[in-house]
């Protein structure tokens, strides 16, 4: 068993408490039980569960391999918070627990939520698989909000 942690830190203007939106998809290039990289993105839902092919409890994702019986199984161990505009280096955002299957790559992309430092006002924000940087305009305080040079880290936790 490995759990793994998906990192993330930016330069913020404004912004507060960003945060993967509850129910919403991680995305990962994941080595499979057989040892192969999945090229395209997989994606992990936590709030989607499947019945372990092992027969304990349930778990978020199986991958079986190709040409055998071998099967890789990710749970969503914890989503452990936000980034706030106060932390300057990276922040564990979720932990994953994988058994038979290794995270290698994360994307941000899709539903994230972040908090502007001025009014409170909760942004949707909807990223791409390429991009690194998000901006938006808070009415109520009258002040850009954004996230820029975001980096993501797996790390073994």
């Amino acid at each position: 068993m490995v759990k793994q942690g998906v990192f993330f830190k930016c330069t913020t203007e404004n912004a507060t408490n960003f945060r993967r939106a509850s129910g919403k998809d991680w995305f990962f290039k994941v080595t499979g039980p057989n040892g192969d990289i999945y090229e395209k993105w997989v994606s992990i839902n936590d709030v989607e569960e499947m019945e372990n092919p092992k027969g304990r409890g349930n778990v978020n994702l199986v991958l079986r391999a190709k040409g055998s019986k071998r099967v890789g199984l990710i749970t969503v161990e914890s989503i452990d918070g936000a980034f706030t505009d106060e932390d300057g280096d990276f922040v564990c955002l979720a932990v994953f627990d994988c058994r038979g299957c290794t995270l290698e790559e994360f994307s941000l992309q899709g539903e994230w939520l972040v908090d502007s430092s001025e009014s409170g006002a909760t942004f949707e924000v909807e990223l791409d698989e390429d991009e690194d940087d998000w901006a938006d305009y808070d009415e109520s305080a009258a002040v850009s909000i954004s996230l820029l040079d975001m980096e993501c880290e797996i790390r073994t936790v």
